[in-house]
C-alpha cells in the first residue's frame, strides 16, 4: 500500500462529492493507490498547491479513471490545492 494512501482516500471522498464522477469499470482501490502515488509524486517536487492540484486531475483523466464537468473543473483544483496545503503529509519537500 502507497505512504499516502489514507490521504488519497480521504481526498478521493471530498472531490467524489464536489463531482467527479469515478470510471465504474476500474477498481476503486486502483484509483486510490494511482491517486497516492500522483500525490506522493506531486508532493516530492517545488510545486505550487494549484499545480500539484492540475497534476493529480490531469492524472486521473488521463489514464481514464476518473471524468468531471469541465465547468467544475476550477472547483476541484481549488479543493485538490486547499487539501494539499492543510495536509501535513503532502507538504512539499525541498
Amino acid at each position: 500500500m502507497p505512504r499516502l494512501y489514507e490521504e488519497a482516500a480521504t481526498l478521493l471522498y471530498y472531490v467524489v462529492s464536489a463531482g467527479l464522477v469515478l470510471n465504474s469499470l476500474v477498481d476503486p482501490r486502483r484509483i486510490i493507490t494511482v491517486l497516492a502515488e500522483t500525490l506522493e509524486a506531486a508532493s516530492s517536487r517545488s510545486h505550487t498547491h494549484a499545480e500539484a492540484a492540475i497534476m493529480v486531475l490531469d492524472t486521473l483523466k488521463t489514464h481514464w479513471l476518473a471524468h468531471y464537468d469541465p465547468t467544475k473543473r476550477n472547483r476541484l483544483i481549488a479543493m485538490i490545492g486547499t487539501f494539499i496545503g492543510n495536509t501535513p503529509s503532502l507538504q512539499t519537500r525541498h
